[in-house]
């Protein structure tokens, strides 16, 4: 038992001697494999990229530091390297090799150029074109728009003096067409760079000629005068020109305005309207100035001769308002018609009942404004319809006339031409003595009880 215990012991021994010299050995090899490898070696450099202007000089350092690294330019018309320092000395590309004395190498790409535009705003003009040039860098002397010309080339110059910002150019003197215009700038050193290509287009007379005044709907003398403005394409504002008691008075009036009222105007109402032919343009283009006349006449004007009689339908007295061109007793339309307001007028007191003017009262009344034509006597008959028999009379320019009865027509809807119908009534017909000239006719209920519908004014040799 204890011999056979001894060679166990000494077989395990064994073993374990054997293991450690194969670890060891392992070991050891692996040192050497460690030992052994090469390490691949790199040459860092502080810029991957150059992207520079003719003339720059920029600094590259290259790594790790100690060691000594050879310098070449693949294409030295473009760029020349010492120590690291690029200098540009052309345009174009190029690739700067660095290298170490164990030839390991790093190539940066260099591509020089000449400054240009960095943004180019086109504004259309009356025979002229502005450029709003946008530059950023501070290398650019100057900038060269040329353009073509019937055959001939012509050119502006603008000089920057290295400054940053945006720029005004002008192109004057065009014809009325469209262009391309090519832009060019200088560096410090007269050199040019790459063109930029544009266009734009200058207007003239030819459009001019196809613009027109913003349509008016109308001019009322209310609270002064009031002008209601109808709508114009493309129009940017107009200009109003009139005059008050202390001489000539402008006004800009945006296109977008539809009612203007002028508190201080006395006479001269005139106007023109201004365009943009685009909406980038530097230019503003205009319609000779119109005269605006101030318009009373409802559906007129209301003209009176001896050629014919005139129908003047009671419905169409002058545009103006309450007090102005009529007085209602009641606020509000009674009649429920809204012929006025279909036709133009913002006012819609009145009691229309079409054809006629019903719920007639007490001191209300109409004015009409009228152009005689012929001077001379002129015989008024009007058309009414009542149950009630009343009174009226006219008043022409302030001057009141001989008051006249009305006779009942037997119902609301009966219209009867009252000296036509009622002769009886006929020495009391209003004759009106009239100038040649315009005047003012105003219709007065003395006492009510019947609807007017028409006035006929008849000449009498």
């Amino acid at each position: 038992m204890f011999k056979s215990k001894k060679m166990k012991t000494g077989l395990l021994n064994g073993c374990i001697c054997f293991l450690l010299c194969g670890w060891c050995t392992s070991f050891m090899t692996g040192c050497n494999d460690v030992e052994n490898a090469s390490v691949e070696k790199t040459i860092y450099v502080d810029i991957n990229t150059l992207n520079i202007f003719f003339g720059d000089k920029i600094q590259i350092t290259a790594s790790p530091t100690g060691e000594t690294f050879e310098w070449k330019s693949e294409d030295p018309a473009v760029a020349v390297v010492a120590g690291g320092l690029v200098e540009a000395v052309g345009v174009g590309v190029t690739n700067i090799i660095v290298s170490s004395q164990d030839g390991v190498r790093s190539l940066i790409p260099v591509t020089v150029t000449i400054p240009t535009v960095d943004g180019v705003i086109v504004r259309p003009g009356n025979r002229r074109v502005q450029f709003n040039v946008r530059i950023e860098s501070d290398r650019i002397k100057t900038v060269k728009v040329t353009w073509d010309e019937r055959g001939t080339s012509k050119s502006v110059t603008h000089n920057v003096n290295f400054q940053s910002g945006v720029f005004p150019i002008y192109a004057t003197g065009l014809e009325e067409k469209n262009y391309t215009f090519t832009l060019t700038c200088t560096d410090g050193f007269d050199n040019e760079s790459v063109p930029v290509e544009v266009t734009g287009k200058a207007y003239g007379d030819v459009f001019e000629a196809t613009l027109q005044n913003r349509p008016v709907k109308g001019a009322y003398p209310i609270n002064g005068v009031k002008i209601m403005w109808g709508a114009s394409s493309g129009a940017l504002y107009s200009e109003l020109k009139y005059m008050n008691a202390g001489g000539q008075i402008c006004k800009i009036i945006p296109a977008s305005e539809n009612i203007t009222v002028i508190t201080d105007y006395m006479s001269g109402l005139q106007y023109s309207t201004y365009f943009l032919p685009e909406l980038l343009a530097v230019d503003t283009f205009s319609v000779a100035f119109d005269n605006l006349a101030v318009d009373v006449y409802f559906n007129g004007p209301h003209v009176l001769s001896s050629n014919m009689p005139l129908i003047l339908p009671a419905r169409d007295f002058d545009i103006g308002g309450e007090g102005v061109a009529y007085h209602d007793t009641t606020a509000g339309n009674s009649g429920g018609n809204a012929y006025r307001l279909d036709n133009g007028d913002i006012y819609n007191d009145v009691d229309v009942e079409y054809p006629g003017i019903g719920y007639v009262a007490n001191g209300e009344w109409l004015l009409y404004t009228v152009d005689v034509h012929d001077a001379g006597d002129y015989a008024v008959d009007i058309q009414i319809a009542g149950t009630n028999n009343g009174k009226y009379y006219f008043i022409v320019d302030e001057v009141p006339q001989p008051s006249c009865n009305v006779e009942s027509t037997g119902g609301w809807g009966t219209w009867r031409w009252l000296y036509t119908d009622f002769p009886a009534l006929i020495p009391e017909q209003p004759v009106l003595n009239l100038t040649a000239g315009r005047h003012k006719i105003k219709f007065y209920v003395e006492a009510s009880g019947y609807n007017i519908q028409a006035y006929k004014f008849t000449y009498k040799p």
